[in-house]
């Protein structure tokens, strides 16, 4: 990674509306700025549904109505529950996914340039994005110039109330886009100005995360609770996931700035506070039996996420966690081959033997669940759109999910 960079900016949101899908329609692309853009919340609407698929596409597949195999991207599982240490390959299915093997230990460089034998898993997955940071800058740009425009809207619609909301969800995702850079690539450049495009060094990540604690606080009180259209809930900015985001900040605050991390603990703690005191039923969480209708998403308990819908055509392809440990109730013999398993330390650690737990009753195969090996079966993330299709990637029809309800607690 170079220290310095130049910033170009240049954001092309150009499809038409299909389907649950909102994209932001401008013609030419380069009016997007232009003083005959801007002026009714029809337009601030847009410009935000066009950002919300930015960050879409910076952590997965580009074109969601594409067939499984193409452009995947699984960000989610590579950058997270992959890199935790506690997962392995099923080495016996001989798939050769060594890239498994590689994040769990941390060795990126040889996950984003070794060919793996079998199937070219580097090729497939674009492991290359891995090292790229341009998709979240272009949210980033978006949001920029959001944060610029929309206070100046002149349509009489666009009331203070909702300018702060479409403002709280700009910068929402601006700092989304930040955090979960530093995460992945701890320093990096840092700028909210719209237009931009001086040269800029990394800034320390300590300071970059200061700062989008900063701008949050200034906004997220102008977000909605919830929203009345149950299809934005949960998977447009709330004002509980800008809580969670913040916590989230705080506690990675705490475990780099060590000698402020009382001060981090506590800010969580108050956060925490006003989500669950001050939310006015807006979320709650549901019994365990409803973890289907939880990851489908869009429930109460649902507090951010990135969605897929299948009546529409949309599809995660191969580029979701579930994809990873995929569990086939129809066609156990053939189809249940989890390419990756938690090791059985992990999950004794999690689920003791013998103990009494509905998580493990319900998520996994109880009789396989400390197994390590191609008999593991995780159920937690089958959410079926069709339970009688054949196709069984074509049957997932789960939501991401980046932040739920029990995270506050």
């Amino acid at each position: 990674m170079k220290q310095i960079f130049y910033f170009f900016i240049a954001v092309f949101i150009v499809t038409s509306v299909t389907g649950c899908k909102k994209f932001l329609n401008v013609d030419p692309p380069s009016d997007l700025s232009g003083n005959n853009f801007w002026q009714t919340r029809q337009d601030v609407e847009n410009f935000t549904n066009g950002n919300y698929e930015l960050f879409r596409q910076s952590t997965t597949r580009p074109n969601m109505q594409a067939g499984a195999g193409t452009a995947e991207y699984p960000y989610l599982p590579f950058a997270g529950e992959l890199r935790g240490g506690m997962v392995k390959e099923n080495t016996e299915l001989g798939w050769g996914r060594g890239y498994i093997a590689d994040l769990a230990n941390n060795n990126i460089r040889r996950f984003v340039d070794f060919i793996y034998t079998g199937n070219n898993w580097r090729a497939l997955f674009n492991h290359v994005r891995f090292t790229q940071w341009d998709r979240y800058y272009r949210c980033i740009a978006a949001a920029n110039i959001a944060v610029d425009r929309i206070p100046g809207v002149p349509d009489p619609a666009m009331t203070p109330a909702l300018k702060a909301a479409y403002l709280g969800e700009a910068v929402f995702i601006r700092n989304m886009a930040y955090f979960f850079m530093v995460r992945q690539f701890g320093d990096v450049a840092y700028y909210t100005q719209p237009y931009f495009s001086d040269p800029l060094k990394r800034m320390p990540m300590i300071e970059v995360l200061k700062n989008c604690i900063a701008d949050m606080k200034a906004h997220y009180k102008g977000m909605a609770w919830t929203y009345d259209d149950p299809f934005y809930v949960g998977i447009r900015g709330m004002r509980g996931g800008a809580i969670a985001l913040m916590m989230e900040m705080n506690m990675w605050l705490a475990g780099f700035d060590t000698p402020n991390r009382e001060i981090y603990f506590k800010e969580v703690i108050a956060l925490g506070d006003e989500a669950r005191n001050e939310n006015g039923g807006a979320y709650e969480l549901l019994p365990i039996e409803n973890y289907i209708e939880i990851f489908k998403g869009r429930s109460k308990e649902n507090l951010f996420g990135i969605p897929q819908n299948r009546n529409y055509g949309e599809r995660f392809g191969w580029s979701d966690f579930f994809d990873q440990v995929k569990y086939d109730p129809l066609n156990p013999t053939t189809a249940s081959i989890p390419y990756m398993s938690y090791t059985a330390d992990f999950m004794r650690a999690l689920y003791p033997e013998g103990e009494a737990d509905q998580r493990l009753q319900l998520w996994f195969n109880p009789a396989t669940v400390y197994n390590a090996n191609r008999t593991f079966q995780m159920k937690k993330f089958l959410v079926t759109a069709d339970p009688n299709s054949i196709d069984f990637n074509d049957r997932n029809d789960a939501t991401q999910c980046i932040y739920r309800y029990p995270d506050i607690f």
